[in-house]
């Protein structure tokens, strides 16, 4: 029998998975439920985007807010970021799109976003 690694190295699976960051988990908590703007920066594999998952897992966060995480890294313009907005899927839970208008019943889905600059 092939024993497979305990360890989890790769992508966010549950706070049961998420060791320690308590305190930092605690702080961006109070910052988002406290509306304050937050960016966080360190160099890439260091676990923001697990901590940002752990975040959006907490009992306050899951219940009062509607949560899309968007990865825009590799947006390079306005219409890239626009498309991968609308991408975006709240609270991780649905397929993609298909949750996503419910959140803002007030708007239409838009199928072209034109520019002009």
């Amino acid at each position: 029998m092939v024993q497979l690694n305990p360890f989890v190295i790769e992508g966010y699976l549950s706070p049961e998975y998420f060791c320690d960051r308590v305190e930092e988990t605690a702080l961006l908590t109070r910052h988002l439920t406290n509306r304050c703007n937050v960016a966080l920066i360190a160099p890439r594999r260091l676990g923001k985007s697990g901590l940002i998952y752990n975040c959006f897992q907490q009992e306050n966060i899951r219940e009062q807010y509607h949560c899309i995480y968007i990865d825009i890294y590799d947006t390079k313009n306005l219409n890239e970021f626009v498309y991968a907005l609308g991408q975006g899927n709240p609270d991780g839970t649905q397929a993609k799109g298909q949750e996503s208008m419910g959140i803002f019943p007030e708007y239409a889905p838009v199928s072209e976003v034109n520019y002009l600059f």
